[in-house]
């Protein structure tokens, strides 16, 4: 019995079982990324089903310059899979390349003024290949539909000029401008004149690559039938994208991600496909020795990949594939030409798993969880926080309450001059906390932040400030290693009256909107904190509970806004408070049982109320870290609040109890230890 027929047996057992327990391909072959693939089955997919259209995009490295021969030369396909046993759903018992039937590849470039179809074929290894051949053998294991794998592009061009998407806008750099699309400049000095920058045009212009590309791919799905016989419909559900090399100049690699988001968003609205999942791979020349604009494109890549939160609309429907790992060296490699990776079938080959294994995972929807269902390493992470500082500040400080009625005016928003906050996160340093939680917007409903959806914060003409108090509040505490967090009053039904406490700006007024559009609000400006603010770990949300908006609610909520994001909620009902409701749970002034096991947080006055007030003073140290050890012993971090006065200085007392703190403690130790 041959290699292939044994291969074949054992994946056929595996399949049994895979069945018997009831486990999707998806679900397969996202448990082993490294699994190899079963040979296709040579059947056809049924077509009554919309045919599944994932484009490809980029630049040479797209197109695909793997070696397939000879079988002797390291690093061609024919070495990989009939001397090292590699990518075996590549070959059938005859030591052919095996074809899928359910799966269409159609490569078409726009060239000489008009498109050419260079490939409309059956999945298999036909000249060099790219990552469309592991990408496509992938998507056809785990999805039922019929596939097509589309390929529109061309070599040699950049994302800052050939693929730059309608809508981008000129930059400048370096004293230069650079063109927005449909420029036929490529650059000018900034003090040109208009006859001077017409004389440097050429016979391009910006973009119109991306216009070639993207009318040769709809002028295939125009044809579905054509491409895919006898398909009648199709769905676009993906993009896939790997490029870069020519953007490695300091002006391009400094507009790459800014470019990349673009490109994301007009390509999903130019086929009409809003939620068709986006997946690239990095560039990778010459490895993790990567450096200069190179280095700086595939950081702007990894930017954009949605879990890691700092574009909150990307989370769950853009990936990046880290693809320096998939280096060969030319001494292992069919040539040394290393702006086609060497000629490597292997890197192509491992760029396409990539690409498709990331493929599936987005289209793969995990069963939704609500936040306490599971402890995550965010979690394990806070936890190890211990002790951060709480702060108190915003309007309430100038109107000598806790809770704000009605609308002040903004101009009673008044520090006097500039807020240190640097003090701030030197008190924080000083006492040992590794963390800050600032109140962005508490009861007066008024925003320390230039909110796009309320004119009441910080930047209202007649308030003096003007200035972006929670940037500056990130800044002072991340220079110093803080980590930050953000505390939100949602308005609780437990409020009453909406004419006395607002909690929301006026462009919200309780009094005259409904609890579903306060809710809507709400979500828009913790959002817009979340994305404005990207540095922000943890939102700290007051009020917030079931009678607001179920667990579940709330955790698709956040979660789909950045996954990353750690959340914890104060229930308005007290006896409830500590409850496990989202990521961390939160007691004020109490402490949690001694058989606590939810990730807890305890928060607690250093001075005798939360927001300052005349003749308030500190507590003692000792007194202090009593409460630590206690709060540490019970599964807790300690959340320790001060209150800035009028002119946005932590009292003097205050400075002194943290610095003491700072001198005594001990993070390390147990709290026996410690009194």
């Amino acid at each position: 019995m041959n290699r292939k027929k044994i291969f074949f047996i054992l994946c056929l057992m595996a399949a049994m079982i895979m069945v018997a327990f009831s486990v999707s391909a998806a679900e397969k072959i996202n448990t082993d990324p490294k699994q190899q693939l079963p040979d296709p089955d040579t059947k056809p997919a049924t077509i009554d089903k919309p045919v599944k259209v994932f484009i490809l995009m980029g630049q040479s490295n797209m197109l695909g310059f793997g070696k397939v021969g000879p079988e002797e030369k390291n690093g061609t396909l024919e070495y990989l899979t009939k001397k090292k046993g590699k990518y075996a759903h590549l070959v059938d018992d005859h030591d052919n390349w095996t074809q899928r039937k359910d799966v269409r590849y159609v490569q078409v470039m726009h060239r000489r003024g008009s498109m050419a179809t260079l490939r409309n074929e059956w999945l298999t290894v036909k000249g060099n290949v790219g990552p469309e051949l592991q990408f496509g053998h992938i998507m056809g294991h785990v999805l039922e539909e019929p596939v097509l794998v589309l390929k529109s592009c061309i070599g040699n061009r950049s994302l800052g000029w050939d693929l730059l998407p309608p809508g981008s806008e000129r930059f400048t750099y370096d004293g230069f401008t650079y063109a927005e699309y449909g420029n036929s400049t490529l650059k000018w000095p900034e003090n040109a004149s208009l006859s001077e920058i017409d004389a440097l045009k050429v016979n391009w212009y910006a973009g119109k690559q991306y216009d070639d590309d993207i009318a040769s791919a709809k002028k295939v799905l125009a044809d579905i039938g054509k491409y895919y016989p006898g398909a009648k419909s199709y769905e676009v559900a993906g993009f896939v994208w790997w490029q870069g090399h020519k953007d490695q100049n300091p002006a391009h690699a400094s507009r790459y991600e800014q470019n990349l988001v673009h490109l994301i968003k007009t390509l999903r609205k130019d086929f009409n496909a809003p939620d068709a999942k986006f997946v690239l791979a990095t560039i990778a020349f010459g490895g993790w020795d990567l450096k200069g604009p190179g280095l700086t494109v595939a950081n702007a890549q990894l930017a954009v990949s949605g879990e890691k939160g700092k574009y909150p609309e990307f989370a769950g429907n853009v990936k990046t594939m880290e693809a320096r790992d998939f280096w060969r060296d030319k001494s292992v490699s069919p040539s040394g030409a290393g702006y086609h990776y060497n000629n490597n079938a292997e890197t192509y080959m491992e760029v396409g798993d990539a690409l498709g294994r990331g493929m599936v995972q987005m289209l793969t929807k995990p069963k939704k969880k609500a936040f306490n269902e599971e402890q995550t390493e965010l979690q394990d992470d806070f936890m190890k926080l211990k002790f951060g500082m709480f702060l108190h500040y915003n309007m309430a400080t100038y109107k000598g309450v806790q809770w704000v009625a009605g609308y002040p005016k903004p101009s009673d928003f008044n520090p006097g001059g500039k807020v240190d906050t640097d003090a701030w996160a030197d008190a924080a340093v000083a006492a040992g906390m590794k963390y800050g939680v600032l109140t962005a917007k508490h009861v007066a409903g008024f925003c320390l932040w230039d909110s796009k959806y309320t004119t009441y914060d910080v930047m209202h003409p007649d308030c003096t400030y003007q200035k972006d108090l929670v940037a500056q509040f990130i800044k002072s505490f991340k220079s110093r290693g803080l980590k930050v967090g953000l505390y939100y009053c949602w308005r609780n039904p437990g409020f009453g009256d909406p004419k006395k406490h607002k909690v929301l700006p006026p462009e919200c007024d309780p009094a005259k909107h409904t609890l579903k559009e306060q809710n809507e609000f709400q979500m828009k400006q913790i959002a817009e904190l979340i994305e404005k603010y990207p540095d922000v770990f943890y939102i700290w949300n007051d009020g917030l509970d079931p009678e607001v908006m179920s667990a579940e609610q709330a955790a698709d909520f956040f979660k789909s806004t950045r996954p990353n994001v750690l959340v914890s909620t104060n229930w308005w009902d007290w006896a409830k408070k500590g409850t496990p409701y989202a990521d961390i749970a939160v007691k004020e002034m109490r402490h949690f049982p001694e058989t606590n096991k939810a990730p807890g947080e305890t928060c607690w006055k250093l001075e005798q109320k939360w927001f300052w007030g005349e003749g308030f003073r500190a507590s003692s140290a000792k007194g202090v870290m009593g409460h630590m050890d206690k709060a540490y012993s019970r599964n807790s971090n300690f959340l320790l609040n001060v209150g800035p006065d009028k002119n946005g200085k932590i009292i003097e007392s205050s400075i002194k109890t943290l610095a003491e703190i700072g001198k005594l403690w001990d993070p390390n130790a147990t709290p026996d230890l410690r009194q």
